[in-house]
């Protein structure tokens, strides 16, 4: 009784499977689908860093860490951080007032 329900619900499954696939044929067909884009991706990124930093071996002395946690744990000498005159919006029109040095052109 119990047993040919599975069977039939994969049958019915494995059905429309194949009707959907012959649906989709003719949209996937390579006429039907766009020619691949070039030249497209990113082209050039930059990064601003703060212009204060406060050394990682004073900050460990000041937390009371064990010495060597963030300098050989973390590999940092410096940590650079913007103080209370500088925010995300002086970040950006910082970055802004720099000009755009492009890079070498790419090869084709």
């Amino acid at each position: 009784m119990w047993g040919g329900a599975p069977a039939a619900a994969a049958a019915m499954s494995a059905r429309s499977a194949l009707v959907q696939s012959e649906r989709l044929r003719g949209f996937f067909s390579p006429a039907a689908v766009a020619p691949r884009a070039r030249d497209v991706g990113i082209v050039a990124m930059e990064t601003y860093v703060a212009g204060r930093a406060v050394s990682q071996e004073a900050l460990e002395r000041f937390d009371g860490v064990s010495s060597g946690k963030y300098t050989v744990g973390l590999g940092q000498h410096k940590m650079a951080f913007v103080d209370d005159r500088e925010d995300i919006n002086s970040v950006r029109l910082t970055r802004a007032s720099r000009p755009h040095v492009p890079g070498p052109p790419r090869s084709r």
